[in-house]
């Protein structure tokens, strides 16, 4: 009885001890309290129960448990534990990621930089992520290098139907051909050589020659070289005179008077100054034309009418003309004036378009001399008739004020 006392006692610490060492060895810790929590994924890839949960390497829990969220196996959660001595942030993200080559999968807890909400307790539900395997990470770095092989096959498979024309008969044929018409072009080549060196061998004295003339050349350059050298000294010292004779400056100051004369140009084109308006204000060119062209009839005038200029007054009685006048003769000592526009040999006829369309012109004829005058106005009033003058001027730019001499 005692003997199986004994025996039951030390099954029971053998199971103990299995408990505890199998639990040790899965990484549990019975003397430890954890919290738990939740995270819930689309395709957990390979997650299974006691697969270790970590954070930046460091083991922390482990994954107690994988199962469906409803029936329709939508969703998967994932129940996992941490040690208590861990507080989890809100904002933590436990990311399914591979842990080895053969593409092991375990969670890792990625902690958000600052803590702003608090801690998470335990029951909590934290965001869930998966990164990629092993091999998707192979994938895609052999995706590029499967599209060049597929390019470089393509590039061969081109390359031996190009091959393959080239080596077929009618391709033979043309490369025969090719071939000699090479061998055809080589053989005139050679004969264009050898045609080459003949000329070159019946022309040899003639090259010769010419080298001896170069050589000539060089030794009359060579036996005039103290000459060359004292013509070069003479142009150095020619032009040595030049700029100390400040012929530099000569040219800056010419080169200073053709911009000058050039702003002047400009001045001139763009009608500044006298010069410049002259050119191109047509109202004062022709303006300038007119005072020559009156001042042509006037010297006309003056050598075939000299009286008509001689005679002058003290006082202020304007050119005297003696005519016959239809005017009624005037008192003894009272002077009476016109304005003159024109003069003219023959009569004309008052409609003329000299007379610019005015009805008030009069014709007289002169008494003296052969000749008609054509006046306007008829008064004693002197400064009334300079004033009608002044007026008249603008049409008739020659009218002045004679005296009437009936």
């Amino acid at each position: 009885m005692k003997k199986n006392i004994i025996t039951g006692f030390i099954f029971i610490i053998a199971l103990l001890l299995f408990f505890f060492g199998f639990n040790f060895l899965k990484g549990k810790n019975l003397f430890e309290k954890d919290n738990i929590f939740y995270a819930i994924y689309s395709n957990v890839d390979g997650l299974k129960n006691a697969s270790k949960v970590t954070i930046r390497g460091m083991k922390v829990g482990e994954v107690l448990d994988v199962n469906f969220t409803n029936e329709k196996a939508e969703l998967l959660i994932v129940s996992f534990s941490v040690s208590e001595d861990y507080k989890i942030p809100r904002g933590t993200i436990a990311q399914i990621v591979t842990t080895d080559i053969m593409g092991s999968r375990s969670l890792e807890l990625r902690l958000p930089q600052e803590v702003q909400s608090g801690y998470l307790v335990s029951g909590d539900t934290i965001s869930g992520g998966i990164s990629k395997g092993l091999k998707d990470e192979v994938s895609a770095q052999v995706l590029p290098l499967k599209a060049k092989a597929e390019e470089l096959m393509f590039s061969i498979d081109t390359l031996l139907t190009a091959t393959k024309a080239v080596l077929g008969k009618d391709s033979q044929t043309n490369l025969i051909a090719t071939i000699e018409s090479m061998k055809h072009t080589f053989s005139h080549l050679e004969n264009t050589t050898g045609k080459l060196n003949k000329v070159v061998n019946s022309e040899q004295q003639s090259m010769q020659s010419i080298l001896r003339n170069f050589a000539s050349i060089s030794e009359n350059l060579e036996r005039n070289n103290d000459k060359i050298n004292s013509i070069l000294h003479n142009v150095s010292a020619f032009t040595d005179t030049l700029t100390q004779a400040g012929f530099s400056s000569t040219l800056l100051e010419a080169q200073q008077a053709i911009k000058q004369f050039t702003r002047i140009v400009k001045k001139i084109e763009a009608g500044e100054g006298t010069v410049g308006a002259l050119l191109n204000d047509k109202q004062l060119y022709d303006n300038l034309e007119g005072a020559t062209a009156s001042m042509e009839r006037l010297m006309t005038d003056l050598r075939l009418n000299p009286k008509k200029y001689v005679h002058f007054s003290l006082l202020k009685t304007g050119r005297t003309v003696y005519y016959d006048s239809p005017k009624p003769i005037s008192k003894k000592n009272e002077k009476n004036y016109r304005i003159k526009i024109f003069h003219s040999s023959e009569p004309i006829k008052l409609s003329n378009p000299i007379f610019k369309g005015r009805t008030d012109i009069e014709e007289v004829k002169l008494k003296r001399r052969k000749g008609y005058l054509y006046t306007i106005g008829y008064s004693s009033n002197y400064d009334k008739l300079e004033k009608i003058v002044k007026k008249l001027r603008k049409d008739f730019p020659d009218a002045y004020i004679i005296e009437d001499k009936q």
